[in-house]
């Protein structure tokens, strides 16, 4: 009945014992999740943006991470998607804020946070009236300059225009950065693009990892770049690997880039050594 209900209403599904098996999966994340932060079993990645020109850190991303005492590291994939279908994604999102935030603050007192702070928003999070509210008293609260967060959205969450163009305009307003994120693998209409206030556009992994062996995927990149620049917004590619590939992102207009050539995803106490590390070594020189 639950597998139907998912998947459309008014149909009928067979059983199968792989649907029992996925739902009880399901069941488990959504039971054990509910309480993970209090927990502490809920922490931040960071992911450092490189300046493809000077090759500076320009920004970081956060990447949320769940650790089960007994099931160890949990995939986002399987985990995120559960909490945006029961409503957890919003106390959720609201504690990735506030920690990112206070985790930003902790690098800036030593002088070695990155110039911004790039946060995933969801769907749940983007349509609540009270959003704009909160990143603000956050913001207020932990006294970060709005210009050091980014927040990244999907092209899916712009499906309902009204509401996006609303948030997105408050936030304008109040001075953080906005980004699209995936950009070419959602809803893709060039409309909202140009309707809404995004300062950056998100070149997604799957395009990036392809450079070099179609030339689809190069042609894409760079219609992307030049979609962009025509509309005033500065470019990150995701997912990049290889030097080949950053070359080619950097001959062909791409401002920043992040991906395991130049970091891999990594706890803040890693990530604050790895600047610590990176500061100590640019004094010098």
């Amino acid at each position: 009945m639950y597998w139907a209900k998912e998947t459309g209403r008014g149909r009928v599904v067979c059983y199968a014992p792989e649907k029992d098996e996925a739902f009880h999966a399901q069941e488990w994340i959504r039971s054990a999740l509910n309480g993970a932060e209090a927990r502490g079993e809920l922490s931040l990645w960071w992911q450092p943006q490189i300046a493809l020109a000077t090759g500076a850190v320009a920004g970081a991303e956060v990447l949320l991470r769940w650790h089960h005492p007994e099931k160890g590291l949990v995939s986002p994939a399987q985990f995120i998607p559960v909490a945006e279908a029961t409503g957890l994604m919003v106390p959720i999102g609201h504690w990735v804020l506030e920690q990112a935030l206070r985790e930003w603050c902790s690098l800036a007192a030593e002088g070695v946070a990155p110039p911004r702070v790039a946060v995933n928003v969801s769907v749940t999070q983007l349509v609540r009236d009270d959003f704009t509210a909160i990143v603000k008293e956050a913001l207020g609260r932990f006294d970060v300059p709005p210009s050091a967060l980014e927040l990244e959205l999907t092209e899916s969450m712009m499906a309902d225009m009204p509401v996006a163009r609303t948030r997105l305009a408050e936030l304008e307003a109040i001075g953080v950065r906005l980004a699209i994120d995936d950009f070419g693998t959602g809803y893709s209409s060039l409309a909202y693009l140009s309707a809404l206030p995004f300062d950056l556009l998100k070149i997604d992994a799957m395009f990036v990892q392809a450079i070099g062996s179609s030339s689809a995927a190069d042609a894409l990149v760079e219609s992307f770049v030049r979609i962009a620049k025509a509309l005033q917004m500065d470019t990150v590619a995701e997912g990049v690997e290889r030097a080949e590939q950053a070359d080619f992102l950097r001959c062909n207009g791409v401002a920043l880039a992040q991906g395991y050539l130049f970091a891999r995803p990594m706890p803040f106490s890693a990530f604050r050594d790895w600047m610590l590390r990176r500061t100590s070594s640019a004094n010098r020189s």
